[in-house]
């Protein structure tokens, strides 16, 4: 009997068979890469968090979606995910939003990573884990990730997370948890940590901290800052706490201005949880303040600072801690 004809055929389909499933896998990796243009239009292929992989440029979006300046994302930094669209990725940035090249991220690699869970599950009556609820998709008209960015503004009276978007150039901090914060230099003069947060009009600021008391010790609070990064935050103003006073300062390109001096609050002891209320109207210039359920004082501004893109926090010569900020417009 001859083997060979039968052998032969038997080898053919092999080869047949190989030469498919080598198609198959080279039209899965050569014509099926993710875009991030099919990312943007399907829902559920849009990763939570991403990542930033190089140092990137991120465009500051208010909630509003008002474009209000940039910063430099550095590498390694991850951004809860807002939106994703054509054009580039929408994370959150404190109570505002930032704008994300997707090439300095991996967001398609997250993205294939649920495409593939997906189509593994598929054939499993396993549901797929969906990722956390994000911007609805622009319309056909509207595909700027900035005219997005209102759709997802922060609460109103939830605190501000202090693991998203945060920069702390300047002191020894520590992340507690997603909403406290504590800085153990007791010798730095001038700590800083920093997130962009848009400010104009009328606004509350509810802040609680702690400090240890010493010569020089104090705690400070700076709003409508104009740059969030420089030592005295640029154009802003400087709330400190300082055991039997509340100072209110102006700074103008870093040059100090006193405005006023509110005396007396109660001395509280060191490294108790304080609880401060600072109200500004950059419409009046005029500053309210209360302390632990108690009204400390007021002053105006006669040239009041308008507006701010940064809101920053510090310690001067003490440990200390800040949890549970809040920030509103009263407009």
């Amino acid at each position: 009997m001859n083997i060979y004809p039968s052998l032969k055929l038997t080898l053919c389909l092999r080869l047949c068979l190989g030469i498919v499933i080598v198609a198959m896998l080279m039209g899965r990796l050569l014509g099926a890469d993710l875009t991030l243009s099919s990312v943007s239009g399907d829902r559920r292929l849009w990763p939570s968090q991403i990542q930033l992989t190089r140092p990137t440029t991120m465009k500051l979006v208010s909630a509003s979606g008002q474009e209000i300046g940039s910063m430099q994302g550095p590498t390694g930094r991850t951004f809860n995910v807002a939106g994703i669209y054509p054009n580039g990725v929408l994370v959150q940035m404190g109570a505002g939003f930032a704008v994300v090249d997707a090439a300095g991220t991996d967001v398609l690699e997250r993205a294939e990573a649920i495409s593939e869970h997906i189509a593994s599950s598929s054939t499993s009556s396993t549901p797929v884990a969906a990722a956390a609820t994000p911007v609805a998709p622009p319309a056909a008209d509207s595909a700027s990730p900035s005219s997005q960015a209102a759709q997802a503004a922060t609460p109103a009276g939830k605190a501000i997370d202090f693991r998203q978007g945060w920069a702390m150039p300047r002191g020894r901090w520590k992340t507690v948890s997603d909403t406290e914060i504590s800085q153990s230099d007791p010798r730095d003069y001038a700590t800083n940590a920093y997130i962009p947060y848009p400010q104009k009009g009328k606004v509350e600021y509810r802040v609680t901290y702690k400090y240890r008391h010493g010569k020089d010790a104090a705690i400070t609070t700076y709003i409508f800052c104009s740059d969030g990064a420089q030592g005295d935050r640029g154009t802003c103003y400087m709330i400190t706490d300082s055991k039997s006073e509340m100072d209110i300062v102006r700074f103008d390109a870093n040059k100090r201005h006193d405005l006023a001096k509110l005396q007396p609050i109660d001395l509280v002891a060191s490294d108790e949880w304080i609880n401060a209320v600072i109200v500004y109207d950059a419409n009046t210039g005029k500053f309210d303040i209360t302390r632990d359920g108690k009204y400390v004082g007021t002053c105006t501004d006669p040239d009041p600072i308008k507006e701010g893109k940064d809101f920053s926090i510090g310690t001067c010569a003490t440990p200390g801690s800040y949890k549970d900020i809040q920030i509103r417009s009263l407009d």
